[in-house]
């Protein structure tokens, strides 16, 4: 039995739910709409924004019916082009750092408790989202924040995103602080899930 906030939108996330003027982190970038979302209601003091920009090295082969539907999307997109449009869209944000590289290996770079939030929405198979919690967690200060995206059950697509938190929550005896109520794939802030750590 979980008591936590539950709320419909990203925006209500990024401004009732997470802390302001804070050291964040967005894991999987795509085209940075969400990040000016952070920018324009969080107002972070620093923001990373963490991708490879790589469907080839950001999937892994699966028997994943998610990972199956992205491989196919993924090859008509042009992700250097997606890169390409977050460097242009941050340029003048001194606040904003951009960096390409794989999740796990990004999380490397940084000393552990240097968030005060992190928000994940990078690969969606299980063994990916499993690694990406656990590299991230450690980085969260006491009392911050692992967060992200995709916290569903889909009768259509299989998503490892839910099962992995799930888990991950026993082993460390943790629970949902905040759940948006909305869980429909692809619609603004369904799905979003924080963990207080």
């Amino acid at each position: 039995n979980i008591n936590m906030i539950t709320g419909d939108t990203r925006d209500y996330l990024f401004d009732k739910i997470l802390p302001k003027n804070c050291i964040c982190a967005e894991i999987g970038v795509r085209t940075g709409n969400n990040a000016e979302r952070i920018l324009n209601l969080s107002n972070p003091k620093q923001l990373y924004l963490i991708d490879s920009w790589d469907w080839v090295i950001s999937i892994r082969n699966s028997n994943s019916e998610l990972n199956n539907i992205l491989k196919e999307y993924y090859k008509n997109v042009n992700q250097e082009e997606w890169y390409k449009i977050v460097k242009n869209k941050f340029i003048f944000n001194n606040n904003v750092t951009i960096i390409r590289k794989l999740s796990v290996d990004a999380s490397k770079d940084f000393d552990d408790d240097y968030f005060d939030w992190v928000y994940i929405d990078a690969s969606h198979d299980y063994e990916s989202i499993k690694e990406d919690i656990k590299s991230w967690y450690s980085k969260v200060k006491e009392g911050g924040f692992l967060c992200g995206h995709d916290y569903i059950d889909s009768p259509n697509i299989t998503i490892d995103v839910k099962k992995a938190i799930n888990e991950f929550l026993v082993e460390y005896n943790l629970e949902l602080y905040y759940k948006s109520s909305k869980e429909e794939p692809g619609v603004d802030g369904a799905s979003d899930w924080v963990i207080k750590k």
